[in-house]
């Protein structure tokens, strides 16, 4: 069978990708180009957020109203994905192991 889309962008290999939990079509991706993708699978790239390192996890919202990734240098960046503008960042624990993230509620 013939792909339905082909995403390309990520400048490196990607390392995560799910999809919208909610919104048919829509993915978000993460690469070890730091950056995070939102794509539209109907047309092509959607936007791009540069990350301050590397993505160890990314996640959406129960409801697909916000997506948040936690990087190698400790950061979790929550955002709207509508305004990736809108992200905020902050210092995660210290430990040296690598980071995931569940949403709760």
């Amino acid at each position: 069978k013939d792909p339905v889309a082909v995403l390309g962008g990520h400048e490196k290999k990607a390392t995560f990708a799910t999809f919208h939990p909610c919104a048919d079509g829509v993915i978000a991706s993460c690469s070890w180009d730091l950056t995070l993708r939102l794509w539209d699978v109907q047309q092509g790239e959607k936007q791009r957020v540069n990350l301050s390192d590397q993505a160890f996890h990314v996640a959406w919202s129960p409801n697909g109203e916000s997506i948040a990734v936690t990087t190698k240098d400790k950061q979790l960046v929550v955002m709207d994905p509508r305004q990736p503008s809108s992200a905020v960042s902050m210092d995660i624990h210290e430990g040296a192991r690598a980071t995931k993230l569940c949403w709760i509620g």
